[in-house]
């Protein structure tokens, strides 16, 4: 998967980027599914008004994937300007509460940019 990030100030900013992944059915994990929390995507220097692309190739697996057929792991991507932030985005907990949001939202003026959600990838069991 590629995660853009984009810097849209006006001096060259580090940007952390983090993933946040979900299980297929939420905290339960039903499925034994991994990936599972937060992880460090990395951190980039991006110039005003630029991007800069990340990919990330994680290992999707479920130990039982029937448990979760059709469902999708949830993602969150973050974007940390300054790259100071992931003590407070470092567990699903802290993303999903708000934390992470609240860490976030000072480094910038617009604080509606800093994640994204989606689902991804869809769970199919094999008959």
């Amino acid at each position: 998967m590629t995660i853009v990030a984009r810097n849209g100030g006006d001096h060259t900013d580090v940007v952390g980027v983090y993933l946040a992944f979900v299980p297929p059915a939420g905290s339960l994990n039903p499925g034994g599914c991994s990936p599972v929390g937060v992880s460090v995507v990395g951190n980039v220097s991006i110039p005003a008004r630029g991007n800069e692309s990340l990919t990330s190739a994680p290992l999707w697996q479920c130990a039982n994937p029937t448990a979760v057929d059709g469902l999708s792991w949830t993602l969150t991507a973050i974007a940390d300007a300054h790259a100071d932030d992931f003590a407070s985005c470092a567990t699903v907990q802290q993303v999903l509460s708000g934390a992470c949001d609240s860490a976030l939202s000072d480094d910038d003026q617009d604080a509606s940019d800093n994640t994204r959600l989606r689902p991804h990838p869809k769970i199919m069991a094999l008959p």
